[in-house]
């Protein structure tokens, strides 16, 4: 007989009340798929700046989970936050002098200029960066590169929020955001915001739980591949910090299967 989910958030559940039914599921495999064992009768919901859920695990004592819901409409707030951003860069050019319009018409003529931002940073950091972002490529960037072309070094004061600058071939000068979004960018912002945050007010050893319901693309390796890749770093100066210590990717619309488990760091595959 095939196992019967009850995956689906219930209507009037409280967020402590999810956030406990989440993690007794996950709690159930992964004493079964991994031997970590928490104990049922230990968990208990917390309020910040504690993390989400205290519980006692075998052989280990007391562990803080903070939880985060990976959901699809991380996707829209992204696409919304770019588009605002992309305004912002436009109107920038409303207050440049007609000197710094005309040079970087001539630098770029032949350019679109596109600005890869970073998407984790805070929209209000990001556009305090935009005065920063004309003046350097007025006075600073070769606008000459043939074709398309990355210019190899951002300033350090641009550092933490533009990632990289694109030159690619165009019919007029102008300036954009480069914004490409797929379904494996939907997570990242979240969970990356988890990592990087201010400590939790904890004594104890911190992990992360990243729970779905239903988003069929955590099963896409390719997905799992560029997770790997964005958090590692991340939780690299987690660690470092003694912050977070481990992120568990955990599908709970495929619960009782080891497929639930889609990519958790370190040490588990």
């Amino acid at each position: 007989m095939p196992h019967l989910r009850s995956d689906r958030i219930p209507f009037g559940e409280s967020k402590p009340e999810r956030e406990r039914r989440v993690f007794a599921a996950f709690a159930d495999d992964a004493e079964q798929y991994f031997g970590f064992t928490v104990l049922p009768e230990t968990i208990s919901s917390r309020q910040p700046p504690e993390p989400d859920i205290l519980c006692q695990v075998a052989d280990q004592g007391p562990v803080a989970f903070e939880l985060v819901e990976i959901l699809e409409q991380d996707a829209a707030e992204l696409t919304s936050k770019m588009s605002t951003l992309r305004e912002a860069l436009l109107e920038h050019q409303g207050v440049l002098i007609p000197e710094d319009i005309e040079q970087l018409t001539r630098k770029f003529a032949l350019s679109r200029v596109a600005i890869g931002f970073d998407y984790d940073k805070p929209l209000r950091e990001l556009q305090a960066a935009i005065p920063k972002i004309y003046t350097w490529l007025i006075h600073v960037v070769d606008g000459k590169a043939p074709g398309e072309a990355v210019v190899p070094v951002v300033p350090t004061e641009l550092r933490g929020a533009v990632r990289f600058v694109h030159l690619q071939p165009s019919p007029h000068a102008e300036i954009d955001v480069h914004f490409s979004l797929s379904l494996g960018n939907t997570p990242f912002s979240r969970v990356s915001r988890k990592l990087v945050c201010n400590r939790y007010s904890t004594d104890v050893p911190i992990e992360l739980l990243a729970y779905s319901h239903d988003q069929p693309w955590l099963s896409d390796e390719s997905w799992i591949a560029t997770a790997k890749s964005t958090f590692t770093p991340l939780m690299d100066d987690s660690i470092r910090r003694g912050h977070i210590r481990r992120i568990w990717v955990y599908n709970v619309a495929e619960r009782r299967t080891a497929r639930a488990f889609k990519m958790v760091y370190p040490g588990f595959e």
